[in-house]
């Protein structure tokens, strides 16, 4: 609702607290549904206000920084960032760790804070249909406190925004930009329209050129004053693979790679669902390509990261057993990671996977299915060519695409432009 003329007044403001009211991907969905959550919540931010965590990461001097949900992946993005900026940066700042990692004032000033807000945090989840919001917004608020203090304390100019999908990125940014932080965002390959459909920042660097189109489409709740075109944040491990595929390897002809979401595990660990029914989506594209390759072509199946994980190895175990009982069916390799083994498969499918775009981006034939999705791909765009919106368009782009060779399939599909710059170092 455009309260008083706020979004002709003061467009940033209102579109900033607009995408504040978003989903979080910080906390099952079932937590909101939760009477307790704000207790819950509440107890978090208690115990990262008297724990110490480390929240920082120095790699060397300098004023620009990466600002992300963790930071064990922080090498991983420093290596990543140093392909488009030669130095590098000079330090990583983890959300998660902030509150943790603050010094003894810091966190005497936020629990005098913290201890009278409970009683108005409970109040205000007995009428409120979203439960976590008022204690979720009490730990952002010191989270931007705490990171207003490292960049203070570090001498930071330039803040590299990862982890841009939570709700208080928007607002974050445009508090960073007031206070003269230079603030550049780089969304991953994850197309905008899920969670970034408006963006506050200074720069914005595209990850999947895609995302350039839904840019232009979202113009209006996009307060950005320059774009850049940069890779998938796995693309330069992806090369390995495309290497592998030139010199003669594996070429995996005619075979097809199913790339898991692992939303029947998402499902069961209650994870925020993106789209409809993910789940019984997901499982009836699996289905559809069990029965297209019952006559003999052979089906890897890739898994999720999430159903790798050591404590749910039982579960994928279990699940994935009488799908692997059949003769063409088999398990990539789960000690590599997926972009390693691109080249093993022919034609790639998928619900929705950010695996789909670096394979687009590398040349691999790939199949979408967004089923559930409707918001994707935009209407008319060359994306929507490599999609299939039902069970027999699927089978029917499956026979045109085992027919072709990648480079057939990608100008048949007018997708040449998805495809990455390789001369990157």
């Amino acid at each position: 609702m455009n309260r008083f003329g706020a979004e002709q007044r003061w467009p940033e403001w209102y579109y900033a607290g607009e995408s504040h009211r978003k989903k979080t991907f910080r906390f099952p969905e079932k937590t909101n549904r939760n009477f307790f959550a704000p207790v819950t919540i509440y107890r978090l931010l208690l115990s990262r206000l008297i724990n110490r965590q480390k929240g920082i990461r120095v790699f060397t001097q300098g004023r620009e920084a990466i600002y992300d949900i963790h930071l064990r992946e922080s090498e991983f993005r420093q290596e990543y960032v140093r392909h488009f900026l030669p130095n590098g940066v000079a330090l990583a700042i983890s959300k998660e760790q902030l509150i943790a990692s603050a010094s003894g004032l810091e966190k005497l000033n936020m629990t005098v804070f913290a201890i009278p807000a409970l009683p108005f945090l409970l109040l205000m989840a007995v009428f409120s249909k979203n439960r976590l919001s008022a204690p979720l917004t009490l730990i952002e608020i010191f989270e931007l406190y705490c990171l207003h203090s490292r960049i203070k304390q570090y001498k930071i100019k330039k803040l590299h925004w990862f982890c841009i999908y939570e709700r208080d990125a928007n607002i974050g940014a445009l508090l960073l930009k007031r206070s003269g932080v230079y603030v550049n965002k780089i969304p991953s390959e994850v197309p905008l329209v899920f969670a970034n459909k408006i963006i506050i920042a200074n720069e914005l660097s595209f990850c999947f050129g895609y995302q350039k189109e839904e840019f232009d489409t979202f113009r209006q709740t996009m307060f950005v004053e320059r774009t850049n075109q940069w890779a998938p944040e796995q693309f330069f491990q992806s090369l390995n693979s495309l290497k592998l595929q030139a010199s003669g390897g594996d070429k995996g002809f005619g075979k097809i790679a199913f790339f898991s979401s692992g939303n029947w595990l998402r499902a069961m660990l209650g994870h925020t669902d993106l789209g409809s029914n993910d789940k019984e989506n997901e499982e009836l594209i699996l289905n559809t390509l069990l029965r297209f390759t019952e006559t003999g072509t052979d089906l890897i199946i890739f898994l999720h990261p999430l159903e790798k994980r050591v404590q749910h190895a039982e579960l994928t175990k279990r699940y994935y057993e009488p799908i692997l009982a059949k003769p063409n069916v088999k398990l990539a390799n789960p000690e590599k990671t997926s972009v390693e083994n691109f080249h093993l498969a022919d034609t790639g499918v998928a619900q929705y996977s950010t695996l789909m775009f670096e394979r687009l981006c590398l040349g691999y034939k790939t199949i979408l299915a967004p089923w559930g999705h409707p918001q994707f791909p935009l209407k008319n765009s060359s994306m929507e060519n490599c999609c299939a919106f039902n069970e027999q368009q699927l089978i029917d782009k499956l026979k045109m695409a085992l027919g072709q060779t990648n480079n057939e399939f990608f100008e048949s599909n007018n997708l040449q432009k998805y495809i990455c710059n390789t001369t990157w170092n």
